[in-house]
């Protein structure tokens, strides 16, 4: 969790939706939030989808890219959930240690899963791949799809969005909790080819992000200066 506060312009946006309006449903894709973003990565509307946290819209890549018994690859240590989100739809775990700092484990090369969930930085560890050996990756197994969970790259040197931009198979998710201070706002966001968020906007729920949290998040992607300080 972030140790200062979001923006003021964040917990105005928080107060100005928390009147009578809260009765009347949200937008069912967030769709000015979503048009923000994508001028923020230099994207279309449609390369975006707006979630309930990270943690939903990974839950939701893997319930649609990972069938039965298929195998998702990671890297050993990482985030605990990606193994629970793999158990959840019956799939299997490829477990690959890291052994040379800033480098992906070269049996990650070796043979395509139905899916990767690479943290870039790594937790616990801290660890950032170069961006050299992820797009290497994702033109090896170009028909896996290689999630690679950008939580915590407000803090790091560079980031894998250029990656979307060049191969359908790169999906970069994203959240509003670390770096913007709102993880109890719950609102996380992908990055990816239209054709996975058409898949993701099939299976979520109908409004899975309330109008709060929407008018709190936009309010935060406008306020850059506040947040790069904070982060710096």
């Amino acid at each position: 969790e972030f140790p200062y506060p979001p923006a003021p312009q964040v917990l105005e946006a928080i107060r100005v939706e928390a009147t009578e309006s809260v009765r009347r449903y949200p937008n069912p894709t967030s769709q000015l939030l979503r048009e923000a973003l994508a001028e923020t990565c230099g994207l279309a509307p449609s390369n975006i989808f707006v979630g309930n946290g990270s943690d939903e819209i990974l839950r939701l890549l893997v319930q649609g890219y990972l069938d039965r018994g298929e195998t998702m690859a990671v890297v050993d240590p990482t985030y605990s959930l990606y193994p629970v989100l793999a158990e959840m739809f019956d799939g299997r775990i490829s477990s690959h240690p890291v052994d040379s700092y800033g480098h992906l484990p070269q049996g990650l090369f070796a043979n395509a899963p139905s899916m990767f969930m690479i943290a870039n930085p790594n937790p616990p560890i801290g660890t950032q791949f170069e961006q050299a050996d992820i797009k290497r990756l994702a033109k090896k197994h170009e028909k896996s799809l290689l999630v690679i969970d950008e939580a915590y790259v407000a803090f790091a040197r560079q980031d894998c969005l250029p990656l979307v931009r060049e191969h359908a198979n790169v999906v970069i998710s994203r959240t509003f909790s670390k770096s913007h201070g709102m993880a109890g706002m719950r609102v996380g966001y992908v990055a990816a080819h239209t054709a996975v968020i058409e898949t993701l906007d099939k299976i979520r729920d109908s409004y899975n992000v309330n109008r709060v949290s929407q008018a709190a998040a936009l309010a935060a992607v406008k306020a850059v200066d506040y947040y790069t300080e904070k982060c710096r």
